[in-house]
């Protein structure tokens, strides 16, 4: 039995029908206050519908077109047009190359590592920025032995002919795979 009727529209063609009531324990006294948003009101500034955030018309965050975050489009962050942060791009999205490694250092065994024989392949996502330099290296796929901290050393090492989207050079992430191999 409801405390209070609802005070929700009556929506016609709804996918899940549900009764116009909300179950509250008797013991529950809802505040009688008017300036209190109405949980479930259509238009509440508290509740906005296929977004999970003000952006909209849905999306995380303050962005628009499907974003996380303030973008615009369905990116990360403040880019647009699927881009990550500050307009980073994927590479085979919307017409953007992939960057070109050009100087590739071998990355170095770490001392336990080579003691104990351990071989494998180290991850690295990295961003590469519209210059060719690697920005933000952090390891997604780890070997642990101290062969992540080498693989890192050895890609912040990498130049890079940069991701070109419109015949102009953008940031764009990739992953690295390091590969630590014995012979």
């Amino acid at each position: 039995m409801p405390i209070v009727s609802p005070q929700v529209p009556l929506l016609q063609n709804t996918r899940l029908p549900v009764d116009p009531a909300i179950a509250v324990p008797v013991e529950i006294k809802l505040p009688d206050n008017a300036s209190l948003p109405n949980v479930g009101v259509h238009r509440s500034p508290n509740v906005s519908l296929l977004s999970n955030g003000p952006g909209g018309p849905a999306g995380l965050g303050t962005g628009s077109e499907g974003g996380d975050g303030p973008g615009k489009g369905n990116g990360y962050g403040p880019g647009f047009e699927r881009g990550f942060g500050d307009s980073v791009y994927r590479p085979g999205v919307g017409g953007v190359s992939n960057p070109v490694p050009i100087v590739t250092p071998e990355a170095e065994f770490s001392d336990e590592a080579r003691r104990n024989k351990y071989q494998g392949i180290c991850v690295v996502f990295v961003i590469v920025d519209a210059h060719g330099y690697p920005r933000n290296p952090r390891v997604v796929q780890s070997l642990g032995m101290g062969l992540d901290e080498k693989a890192l050393e050895a890609v912040q090492k990498y130049r890079f002919k940069p991701a070109m989207k419109d015949g102009k050079p953008v940031a764009s992430m990739i992953n690295v795979a390091v590969n630590f191999r014995l012979f």
